[in-house]
């Protein structure tokens, strides 16, 4: 609620000199002129109608001014480069935001959108931004999909910037969707590694802990963490996700994760998610269609054997595979040396943590076959 208490020489200004004083912020190192104009409104009754009355009507009177200025160049693309540049001074820049939101929306219609040029417009227009919607990100990631690598890692960075303005759950979409905008892309995951880009977007999200725990995994998954995960904060940003929507919290935002060892053993450890997380391996393999791909999932689980076997479910699971290992012959393998010396490594590794569950049939195929 606006407060009408508030006492201050400021509230007997006239309008113009408050504008005044406005237009006089982003000269003091103000990144967000327009989210501080906003905060301001929000003090007092006076601010607000102040923001109402007068700035909101000057911030049409510029837009008016640009649409003038869009026919003069020759279009939305075209005139961009030479708008943006009029936001540069301090007696327009505290319209920025608002104007460059009219932009995104009017220049990046269907109709106006020049395929080829999309993500360069639209870059342009974030990189001056000091908020977006999960809708624009939405859209903007969407639409720039076939851009050029240099460019989606230009993208992914700018859009980082604006998790502060976003609520949790929106961050952990806008996560979720730059996590899918990443998938099968190794040369932008390798440079946005390189870049320690998401470094930053940790600090930008404060205490928010369930959204950390996301990025965590999710960077883990592709690769892009430079150091080993942090088991704390997953733990921790876990704990906020309800017992009974854990599971599908995390098989939804980021089921790259369970073809980590990080990732499965965080879900083991988890007493609401251990039996899901077997259930989840147990069907990966059974569905698995030929023996190579059997023995990739193998491989995934192979890392976590100490703690699954500390399930009843998980120790049914270890020895279902073993039972497979010791009975799929390597000697079609024979002419691929690579696929050979990994399977021997692996079966080895199966004796060495399940020994303890062989039988006597198990044993007479041992001996046959290794």
């Amino acid at each position: 609620m606006k407060s009408t208490s508030v006492t201050s020489p400021m509230l007997n200004l006239p309008y113009d000199v408050l504008s005044e004083i406005a237009l006089r912020l982003p000269a003091v190192k103000s990144k967000t002129p327009w989210q501080t104009i906003n905060s301001l409104a929000t003090t007092c009754t006076f601010l607000y109608q102040w923001k109402t009355d007068k700035v909101n009507k000057c911030v049409e009177a510029e837009w008016r001014n640009i649409k003038q200025k869009i026919v003069e160049l020759g279009g939305w693309h075209k005139g961009l480069k030479a708008i943006i540049g009029n936001f540069n001074t301090a007696d327009n820049r505290i319209y920025r935001e608002p104007v460059l939101r009219k932009i995104y929306i009017h220049g990046s219609s269907p109709e106006r959108v020049i395929k080829k040029g999309y993500s360069k417009f639209v870059s342009l227009i974030l990189f001056k931004r000091e908020t977006a919607t999960l809708e624009e990100i939405d859209a903007c990631l969407t639409k720039c999909s076939n851009s050029s690598v240099k460019r989606k890692n230009l993208i992914v960075r700018v859009l980082v910037d604006f998790f502060p303005t976003l609520s949790s759950s929106d961050r952990q979409k806008a996560l979720r969707l730059m996590f899918n905008f990443l998938n099968n892309d190794i040369a932008l995951c390798k440079l946005l590694a390189d870049g320690n880009a998401f470094n930053k977007a940790e600090k930008l999200l404060g205490d928010d802990l369930q959204s950390k725990a996301l990025l965590e995994l999710g960077l883990h998954s592709f690769g892009l963490l430079l150091r080993h995960p942090n088991k704390h904060t997953v733990k921790l940003g876990l704990s906020f996700v309800p017992d009974e929507k854990r599971w599908d919290w995390v098989l939804n935002s980021v089921p790259k994760c369970l073809d980590t060892k990080f990732g499965i053993e965080a879900m083991l450890d988890d007493p609401e998610c251990f039996r899901q997380v077997i259930d989840h391996l147990d069907k990966s393999f059974s569905g698995c269609l030929g023996d190579d791909n059997r023995y990739v999932v193998c491989n995934t689980i192979l890392p976590a054997y100490s703690k699954l076997c500390k399930h009843v479910e998980g120790k049914m699971l270890t020895e279902k595979l073993i039972s497979w290992f010791l009975q799929h012959s390597i000697r079609k393998n024979i002419n691929n040396n690579g696929l050979q010396s990994n399977y021997l490594k692996l079966l080895i590794e199966h004796i060495r943590l399940n020994k303890i569950h062989f039988g006597r049939s198990e044993k007479l195929l041992l001996k046959k076959y290794c």
